[in-house]
């Protein structure tokens, strides 16, 4: 019975820290927290920042969700926490990211 509960503390606590790692992404937007709001101001601005300050390959794309791409630009991804970092450097902001680039994507 210990050897189990061990087992799936161990389980659980891999699955908890894989959710809230950070990860690469094409794409990303900033959003206001707790809401599915998107800024696109705050987006743009923090797009430019990320690009800039991790000599990135990055780019504010209008089509189609107003977000920060890399998609068709060679060798780009970005980094969901930091791009959270620059979110917040726009105000009360966090990041939204999709297609994942990597394992388990």
């Amino acid at each position: 019975m210990r050897v189990l509960f061990t087992t799936l503390s161990a389980l659980a606590l891999f699955f908890a820290a894989s959710v809230e790692a950070c990860a690469n992404y094409e794409d990303c937007k900033c959003h206001v927290p707790g809401t599915d709001l998107q800024n696109n101001e705050a987006t743009q601005k923090a797009c430019d920042q990320y690009a800039r300050d991790h000599n990135a390959q990055a780019k504010f794309s209008a089509d189609p969700h107003h977000q920060c791409t890399t998609s068709g630009l060679s060798n780009g991804v970005i980094d969901n926490c930091d791009f959270d970092t620059a979110c917040k450097a726009q105000g009360d902001f966090e990041q939204y990211c999709w297609h994942k680039v990597g394992p388990f994507d």
